[in-house]
């Protein structure tokens, strides 16, 4: 079974909330969220925002968040090999395309995803990648450089 966590951004005091131990809804739609089993945060953090565990960790065995900015790499087939000189040499048959991008929920599909990947087509497409290849790099909230430049 997938271990559901979350982990917390104070956006007022640009800090980290962790560990989160329950997360409760309140009035005004404003989660709580409560850090230590007797203490509550919602008292001084204003718009805390919330990001669930993909369930996944990357090549370093760091957990993934969602918000989470991840690199990887891809590789495709090199155009107009065919499969049977791929399959007898594929190492000499591929190129490798570096990738950066964010771990965003997509409620309407219900999954998490990097944004600017159609992974439902992937394996179709001779693109070789694995989720187990991913690598953390920051986030979207102390890292936001990264990904300047995509799309929001």
């Amino acid at each position: 079974m997938r271990e559901i966590k979350f982990r917390c951004w104070d956006p007022d005091n640009k800090e980290w909330i962790l560990p989160i131990f329950l997360v409760i809804s309140a009035k005004d739609g404003q989660p709580l969220i409560q850090d230590k089993a007797d203490y509550c945060s919602a008292d001084y953090i204003t718009e805390p925002i919330v990001m669930q565990f993909t369930g996944l960790k990357d090549k370093n065995g760091k957990e993934i968040y969602e918000g989470d900015i991840v690199t990887f790499i891809e590789r495709t087939r090199k155009e107009g090999v065919n499969h049977e000189e791929y399959m007898k040499d594929w190492k000499k048959h591929i190129i490798e395309i570096n990738h950066l991008g964010k771990v965003v929920w997509s409620s309407e599909e219900a999954r998490f995803f990097i944004e600017g990947i159609d992974w439902r087509f992937y394996d179709y497409m001779g693109r070789n990648f694995s989720w187990r290849e991913l690598e953390v790099v920051g986030n979207v909230y102390e890292n936001s450089e990264l990904v300047e430049g995509e799309k929001e």
